[in-house]
């Protein structure tokens, strides 16, 4: 990105915040029936915690059993809904209700900026000597020398295929292929959407895109609408158009893949020549937390052997500690790409919010029109 965009960018983000504190969005779903702890216990960790997390993937209630069981510490889960509610209600009181907080990699900036968090004392996380080297020097947590988060989870959105009817999938082109007409997918998300079809187009950001790039795109979408049998909504929607056979691939996520190639289909996930849509998870703290102690010792323990390896197996997802691979058994840590992760990340791109979203979404809806 150059110094110009990079400029437009901060000044994108900080118009974004803005415009978020306006929607008044970002309500929390409380977890209950959590057993009962003393707010001070053996291990000398004050509590009840509550951390903002994603409830039914990254944040299980299973998982976060095992970590008050190992600290003796209650942890109360506030279920994250939208990056957007994250960020609204961060600015609006989640500072003093949340003690730890997940944030996307790409709306780690306005947080930081807005000063709404604590920076980290990283001899308090000796886990994340542990990060994978690219996690060590990614910088999206990072400003003006302090650290404000860790990351704990990655992932990116791919092709996820059956190997029965397609083989071979390196490339988002075979979404826009003509002899696979009526058995492809896309999702519809005008964000994802104009990504893939960027990236496939051969744009090298694909989170500044101007005008006229996305009228060359909105050209290209609508002249390959015809291949695609449905613009799917939501995981199941995906998962049951690709368990029926009725389209033989999509643009996906990795659990889709992970969770039918489980039921023992034929699903696999690509690597795309033009890079995957990567997303880093992380987990910072907020400014007012007056558990400081325990929120050090939660994310540390997400960098830890157990959690990793849960998700890992679980999900399909990939932690970002290697300590992980302790409790991962070999043969899934092959499958889920620990053995060659440095070159899957270097396939994968960590894109920013689009600067003129707005004009993203209205481009999609002329697409979809069309």
């Amino acid at each position: 990105m150059s110094d110009r965009n990079k400029d437009q960018f901060a000044v994108s983000r900080r118009n974004l915040l803005g415009q978020t504190l306006q929607l008044g969005v970002g309500a929390s779903v409380l977890a209950m029936g959590f057993p009962i702890f003393s707010t001070a216990n053996a291990a000398g960790l004050p509590g009840p915690l509550t951390v903002h997390c994603l409830c039914p993937t990254w944040c299980r209630e299973g998982d976060i059993a095992v970590f008050e069981k190992d600290k003796g510490v209650q942890v109360t889960r506030a279920c994250w809904t939208s990056n957007l509610s994250t960020l609204t209600k961060l600015a609006t009181g989640g500072t003093a209700d949340w003690d730890v907080v997940a944030v996307h990699h790409a709306f780690l900036y306005p947080v930081i900026r807005r000063g709404l968090l604590h920076p980290l004392d990283m001899s308090q996380c000796p886990n994340a000597s542990h990060l994978f080297t690219y996690f060590k020097n990614a910088q999206f947590a990072v400003s003006e020398g302090k650290v404000y988060g860790v990351p704990y989870v990655w992932t990116y959105d791919s092709v996820v295929y059956n190997a029965d009817h397609i083989q071979d999938v390196d490339s988002w082109g075979v979404l826009f292929d003509e002899k696979y007409a009526g058995k492809v997918a896309l999702r519809d998300d005008a964000q994802n959407a104009i990504q893939v079809a960027a990236l496939y187009l051969g744009h090298k950001d694909p989170s500044v895109l101007s005008t006229d790039d996305l009228k060359e795109i909105k050209k290209f979408l609508i002249s390959k609408k015809h291949l695609f049998r449905k613009l799917w909504t939501g995981y199941a929607e995906a998962m049951t158009l690709l368990r029926s056979g009725e389209v033989w691939a999509l643009s996906g996520w990795r659990p889709m893949w992970w969770a039918l190639a489980k039921e023992g289909m034929n699903m696999k996930y690509a690597i795309p020549k033009e890079k995957g849509i990567g997303a880093i998870h992380y987990y910072v703290i907020s400014k007012e937390t007056k558990l400081l102690p325990t929120s050090y010792a939660f994310i540390d323990w997400t960098l830890g052997p157990y959690w990793g390896a849960a998700v890992g197996a679980d999900e399909g997802y990939n932690g970002t500690s290697d300590l992980l691979l302790k409790d991962l058994k070999p043969a899934l840590q092959t499958e889920l790409g620990y053995d060659r992760i440095d070159e899957i990340l270097k396939s994968v791109q960590f894109l920013d919010y689009p600067l003129n979203l707005n004009e993203w979404t209205q481009t999609w809806t002329e697409i979809k029109a069309a």
